[in-house]
C-alpha cells in the first residue's frame, strides 16, 4: 500500500497533464477515423461495437477518477 502512497500522486500528475495535451487530442482523432476505418472494412460486426463499447467505457473512468483525484488534490492545496 505503501508504493501507491509514494508513487500514485506523480503518476497521475503525469496522466493528467498527457491527457490534457494537444497531441493526445489529436493522437484521439487519428484513432477514432482508425477505428472506423476498421468497422467499414470489416462490415460493422459484433464484435466491432463490442470492442469500442469497452474501450471507450473504460478510458471514460479513468479519465474521471483521475479528474476527480486532480481536482480533490487541488482543493487540499486551496486550504
Amino acid at each position: 500500500m505503501r508504493l501507491i502512497e509514494e508513487h500514485f500522486p506523480r503518476l497521475s500528475e503525469i496522466a493528467v497533464a498527457v491527457a490534457g495535451h494537444q497531441i493526445a487530442v489529436a493522437t484521439v482523432g487519428v484513432m477514432t477515423v482508425g477505428w472506423t476505418s476498421v468497422g467499414i472494412a470489416a462490415g460493422f460486426p459484433t464484435w466491432w461495437f463490442l470492442s469500442a463499447d469497452t474501450v471507450g467505457t473504460v478510458t471514460t473512468v479513468l479519465i474521471l477518477l483521475l479528474v476527480q483525484h486532480s481536482q480533490s488534490r487541488d482543493m487540499q492545496l486551496c486550504r
